[in-house]
C-alpha cells in the first residue's frame, strides 16, 4: 500500500511564510518597545499620528515637552497678570493703578511736614487750610469734606523712631472745637512730644 506523498512548499512560499512572521513579530515588539523616548524628533509627519491617539489620563508624567503644548490654550497666570500691572505703576497715579488693582483709596492721605505744611506730591483730599499746629507735636485737622471715622498716622522713618496718638473721638490734644482729627507725635527716647523733621504719614478713613 502506498502512501499518499506529500508536496512540500515551493521556495517562494517558505520565503513569504518568513517575512510575515517577522512583519508579526516586529508590529508586537514595536507596540509594547517603543515609547516617546525612542522616535526622533520631528520625524513622524503629523498625518500619522491620530488627533485623539491618548487620552491625558493615559500619558507618563513628564514625557511631553513644551514643544508638543499648544501655547494659545494656556491662560494668564496670576504671576504674569501681576507683573503686568505692576509696569504701568510707574505712569499710572494713585487712584489710577488702586482702580486697576480694584484697591479702595481713602478718603485723604498726606504727608505732612514738621510744621504743619501738606505735600502735595504724597496727598489726597488735604491741604494746607485743613490743618492747624497749634504746639510742637500737635497736629489739628477740620474743614474735611467728609465725617472722619479713623485716622492713622506714621512718623517719617528719615527721622525716626516715634510714636504717634491719633482721635477723631474725643478732645485729647490742643485743638480747637472745630478739629475733626487730633494727631500727636510722640519722641519715645526723650519721652516729650515734639515735631520730627521730616513729618509724617496720615490716612483717613
Amino acid at each position: 500500500m502506498h502512501r499518499p506523498r506529500l508536496s512540500l512548499p515551493s521556495p517562494a512560499m517558505v520565503v513569504a511564510v518568513v517575512a510575515l512572521v517577522v512583519a508579526l513579530g516586529g508590529t508586537v515588539y514595536a507596540t509594547g518597545r517603543i515609547d516617546g523616548h525612542l522616535v526622533k524628533k520631528n520625524s513622524l509627519p503629523g498625518n500619522r499620528i491620530a488627533k485623539k491617539s491618548e487620552p491625558g489620563n493615559k500619558l507618563r508624567d513628564n514625557t511631553v515637552t513644551g514643544t508638543q503644548v499648544n501655547e494659545a490654550t494656556l491662560g494668564e497666570v496670576s504671576a504674569a497678570s501681576f507683573a503686568r500691572h505692576a509696569a504701568r505703576a510707574d505712569t499710572a497715579g494713585v487712584a489710577e493703578l488702586a482702580q486697576t488693582a480694584q484697591i479702595t483709596v481713602p478718603p485723604a492721605y498726606a504727608h505732612i511736614e514738621a510744621g504743619g505744611a501738606v505735600d502735595p506730591t504724597d496727598s489726597h483730599n488735604l491741604t494746607d487750610a485743613n490743618v492747624t499746629h497749634p504746639h510742637k507735636g500737635i497736629y489739628c485737622l477740620s474743614g474735611l469734606d467728609f465725617k472722619p471715622h479713623l485716622a492713622l498716622a506714621e512718623v517719617d522713618t528719615y527721622d525716626g523712631p516715634g510714636l504717634t496718638e491719633t482721635s477723631v473721638l474725643r478732645r485729647f490734644f490742643f485743638c480747637p472745637d472745630e478739629a475733626e482729627v487730633e494727631i500727636a507725635t510722640y519722641d519715645v527716647a526723650e519721652e516729650q512730644i515734639r515735631d520730627f523733621s521730616s513729618g509724617f504719614y496720615l490716612l483717613i478713613f
